[in-house]
């Protein structure tokens, strides 16, 4: 069937509308009003009616089929890399001895704030040896790292800020490597250079460690592996407790040994006992940064016992075990519970 003939007077305007917008076809097609099939239509008619130059013409502005192809599998690929690669709730894998250890849970450090108990820090950091069983891991917050808009509040601060790294660098070399796992705060992720500082310190003494949480499968040789989760935030909160995040978690599928938190410089611990009888321990940590200006001013009176916790974990124990950890406030009471137990 023919097809219905263009009056030249419509043809003449496509050819004109076309010049007027560089050969771009969508373009041309809006100014006129028209579907894009149906201007490319009339401008190969005007073509053919001699009103259009071969030059003039160009390909449809879509890709090749090649181009397209091409594209769509590094597409795929970048989200295979990425799906490989998962997200926080990935576990890493660590290896641990069967036998009975404690497991020191540092709150927010705050290094470089006048008010962060430094003393304290250094005594609970120092009493970590891989040799008499004893760990560490680290919710986050190593320092305030005031950025732009915060920088005025160094003016409240008498404390040089390279003090704080310097006393981090030394302390890591000497205990370092009895730090299992940390995550960085939100005070940390301030820092958006092209390497972040932290994570360098912790890679250089093999400390598993991620930004913002880090998941933890702990295989004991011999025993059921368990999963810690650690996370500098977590979302969940209540008037009745401070842990109330740890609560939400489990009900909303979590099944974690331990879950830890930090963030909002109060302590609160609980247990979660699954229908199934598995129980979660659940650790909300404060921190070091005893005295702190904003609280003051917004009035944030959370409950605060300890801002480092002593656990001392028995892998041995079912995962139904409520003594499989023991929360400790005192190293000497978590010494000699873990020497009756090994």
């Amino acid at each position: 069937m023919a097809m219905t003939p263009i009056p030249k007077e419509k043809l003449e305007r496509a050819a004109r509308i076309y010049r007027a917008n560089a050969g771009n076809m969508s373009a041309s097609a809006r100014e006129a009003g028209m579907g894009r099939k149906s201007f490319y239509y009339h401008v190969q008619r005007a073509k053919e009616e001699g009103l259009l130059d071969d030059i003039e013409l160009h390909e449809p502005n879509v890709p090749l089929r090649d181009d397209y192809l091409a594209a769509r599998e590094r597409k795929l690929q970048a989200y295979q890399r990425k799906k490989r690669k998962g997200d926080w709730r990935k576990p890493v894998m660590l290896n641990l001895s069967p036998e009975p250890y404690r497991l020191k849970i540092f709150g927010d450090p705050h290094l470089d704030a006048d008010g962060c108990n430094f003393e304290l820090f250094e005594q609970h950091w120092m009493e970590m040896s891989n040799e008499n069983r004893v760990y560490g891991v680290c919710v986050g917050d190593w320092f305030n790292n005031w950025l732009r808009v915060l920088s005025h509040l160094w003016k409240d601060e008498t404390s040089r800020p390279d003090d704080a790294w310097l006393c981090l660098e030394y302390l890591m070399e000497q205990r370092g490597d009895s730090l299992l796992a940390a995550c960085s705060g939100n005070h940390d992720d301030w820092s958006h250079g092209p390497a972040d500082p932290v994570d360098l310190l912790m890679k250089k003494y093999g400390v598993l460690y991620r930004k913002g949480a880090i998941r933890i499968a702990v295989n004991h040789e011999g025993c059921d592996p368990m999963f810690w989760a650690i996370r500098h935030k977590w979302q969940g909160k209540s008037m009745y407790s401070s842990a109330h995040w740890g609560i939400r978690a489990n009900r909303e599928g979590w099944r974690d040994a331990l879950l830890v938190g930090g963030h909002i410089h109060q302590d609160d611990t609980r247990m979660v006992k699954h229908p199934d009888g598995f129980v979660s321990h659940v650790c909300q940590v404060s921190a070091f940064k005893e005295f702190d200006e904003y609280a003051d001013i917004h009035g944030f009176n959370g409950q605060r016992i300890s801002p480092v916790w002593d656990l001392v974990v028995d892998p041995r124990r079912s995962e139904n075990d409520p003594d499989r950890f023991k929360v400790f406030w005192s190293s000497d009471a978590a010494h000699s519970y873990l020497q009756s137990i090994s």
